[in-house]
C-alpha cells in the first residue's frame, strides 16, 4: 500500500502483517493442540506425508481458513495417524472439504454424522430427516437454510437427496459417515 502512495500505507501494512503472523502462530497452536489431546507421536518414516499435510494446512491457514475448520483439519491428521492410515491422498481427499465447509455447513456434517450412527437405517427418510430438520431448527437455522445447508452438503456427496411425499429430504452417504469419523466430528452450537 505504500509503493501505491496510500497514506498511512506503511502503517497499515505493518498492521497487518502482525496480524498474519498472529493468525499462523494461532493455527500452528491449534495443530499441536489437536496432536496432544489425539496423543499421537510420530516416526522418521512419517515426515513425507506429514510434510505434504502441513503444507495443505498451511495453504488453509494463507486463505483464511477459519478455525474450526483449522481444527477439523487438524483432527483428520491426528485421526488418520492413529488409525495407521497417514497418507497425504487421504488428507487431500477431505482437506478441501473441510476448508470450504461454512458454520452451518460443518456444524451439520457433525450432526449428520451423529444422527446416522444413532439411527437404525432401516428407512433414512423416516428416522434421519426429522431429526436432523428438528436439531438443526433447535439451533436456530430456519427451514430455508436448512434446505440450503444440505444442498451445499449434497454438492459434496455428504448428503443425499432423496424424493419425499410433498418435497426433498436429505439421507446420509457413506462419504459422510467417512467424513465424520476421520475428523472425529461433535456437533457445535452455530450460536
Amino acid at each position: 500500500m505504500s509503493t501505491l502512495g496510500v497514506p498511512g500505507g506503511n502503517s497499515f501494512s505493518a498492521l497487518c502483517e502482525k496480524a498474519l503472523q498472529r493468525r499462523r502462530e494461532e493455527a500452528s497452536r491449534i495443530l499441536l493442540d489437536e496432536i496432544k489431546r489425539g496423543n499421537v507421536h510420530f516416526v522418521p518414516q512419517d515426515v513425507d506425508p506429514v510434510v505434504e499435510m502441513i503444507l495443505r494446512y498451511g495453504r488453509a491457514v494463507e486463505q483464511g481458513t477459519a478455525r474450526r475448520n483449522l481444527r477439523a483439519l487438524a483432527a483428520l491428521i491426528v485421526d488418520l495417524k492413529q488409525r495407521d492410515a497417514l497418507h497425504a491422498e487421504e488428507f487431500h481427499r477431505w482437506a478441501g472439504v473441510l476448508s470450504d465447509l461454512t458454520r452451518d455447513e460443518l456444524f451439520a456434517v457433525a450432526l449428520g454424522y451423529r444422527i446416522s450412527i444413532e439411527e437404525p437405517q432401516h428407512d433414512p427418510n423416516e428416522k434421519f430427516w426429522p431429526r436432523f430438520e428438528a436439531e438443526m431448527k433447535a439451533q436456530g437455522i430456519v427451514a430455508g437454510e436448512i434446505a440450503a445447508v444440505s444442498s451445499a452438503l449434497a454438492r459434496f456427496g455428504l448428503l443425499l437427496p432423496k424424493s419425499a411425499w410433498g418435497g426433498i429430504v436429505y439421507v446420509p452417504s457413506p462419504r459422510l459417515r467417512e467424513l465424520g469419523f476421520l475428523a472425529q466430528m461433535e456437533p457445535m452450537g452455530v450460536s
